[in-house]
């Protein structure tokens, strides 16, 4: 849906926003802060290659904490995640996490858990030698089927030899891994890291907000992480970059009734990071500055940067002063696209560029 989604808003002059029902706003909000923050070729690589070739949740972790210092924004998305979730898909986590909650149980008491554990280690290894034992006895293999069948009602027995060695190739595969996870469990410095995830993981999905309140969390979380990006760029490209994301990201939905921009906490959040990229800008020199009034230089270019206009560093301005105040005009190159009013008093200070003169915002 992304590849085509500026086609499907393009009418060739301007973005016109027509949005499907059907759409799911979430799973698309999602999306496109994963975008901004690791890149297309990063989600192309994870949406071809999966869990082949590295662990990317976990390369997205650790790139998200180097820059915000926590991980609050992938714990928020898990918390969006699961309230979307529904049915048998959300059955099995409840269930997963009824376990996780058994086992955290059981580690209180360290001396028992261990005992307990290398007591179910040692009967999985029994079990496992068994199946070896089968699985390199064709004869007995053949003995163990017949005796397992009688043992089965007739609608549930195995229909061949077969399919029970395939039945004990995945039986021995699970056993392997329970081994494999008793042995990391019983190393102490193991049994101390496994019981503080078993906490954070079970604290994590112990919440009571709301979906939507819950989504405003997230997208608190992702604009801390752009104010975060922020303060560690110096190129006038990567800023003027951060101003077209969050011009675009204001117009994502929520939902069918509601923007981003339309959620005030969010706006001002949206606000501040603006503000803060247009000052770097202004100090390195790449957007002219209006007046030496930070507020007020803000507000102004805030006006001319909130249109429907493609390239933003076609703008032009122009400013006429009458007893009301400021007339701001914007253009696309030569094309009109605005007009407005800033009711101030204006003084021979008030502003740093001329009057009554087309002026190219970007430099």
């Amino acid at each position: 849906m992304n590849t085509t989604e500026v086609l499907a808003d393009f009418n060739g002059w301007s973005w016109d926003k027509t949005f499907d029902y059907d759409f799911e706003f979430i799973d698309n909000l999602i999306y496109q802060n994963l975008l901004v923050i690791l890149g297309e070729k990063f989600l192309f690589e994870w949406r071809t290659y999966g869990s082949t070739r590295k662990s990317f949740l976990e390369e997205t972790r650790k790139f998200i904490k180097k820059v915000t210092g926590n991980d609050k924004f992938l714990k928020e998305l898990l918390k969006v995640l699961y309230l979307k979730t529904t049915g048998k898909d959300k059955e099995e986590i409840d269930e997963s996490l009824k376990e996780k909650r058994k086992t955290l149980k059981k580690m209180e008491d360290k001396i028992k858990f261990i005992e307990d554990s290398k007591n179910n280690k040692l009967k999985l290894t029994k079990k496992l030698g068994k199946i070896d034992i089968l699985l390199s006895d064709k004869k007995l293999l053949e003995k163990e089927f017949i005796k397992r069948n009688l043992k089965l009602p007739k609608e549930k027995q195995i229909k061949s030899i077969k399919k029970y060695e395939e039945l004990l190739r995945r039986e021995r595969e699970k056993h392997v891994l329970e081994i494999e996870n008793l042995t990391y469990i019983l190393k102490p410095s193991n049994f101390l890291n496994e019981k503080q995830k078993l906490k954070e993981t079970i604290e994590l999905y112990r919440f009571d907000s709301t979906l939507d309140e819950t989504i405003i969390n997230f997208q608190k979380e992702f604009l801390h992480f752009l104010e975060k990006k922020l303060n560690k760029m110096n190129s006038r490209d990567e800023i003027i970059d951060i101003i077209y994301e969050l011009r675009y990201y204001k117009t994502l939905r929520i939902s069918q009734d509601l923007k981003i921009s339309d959620v005030e906490e969010l706006s001002d959040y949206v606000d501040k990071i603006q503000k803060k990229a247009i000052t770097l800008l202004c100090k390195l020199g790449a957007i002219k500055i209006i007046s030496m009034d930070i507020n007020l230089n803000y507000e102004i270019i805030k006006y001319a940067l909130d249109t429907k206009i493609i390239d933003l560093e076609q703008i032009i301005m122009y400013f006429e002063v009458d007893n009301e105040g400021l007339i701001i005009k914007v253009y696309d190159k030569e094309n009109f696209e605005k007009q407005g009013r800033k009711k101030i008093k204006i003084t021979n200070k008030t502003l740093e560029v001329r009057k009554n003169r087309k002026i190219k915002l970007f430099n």
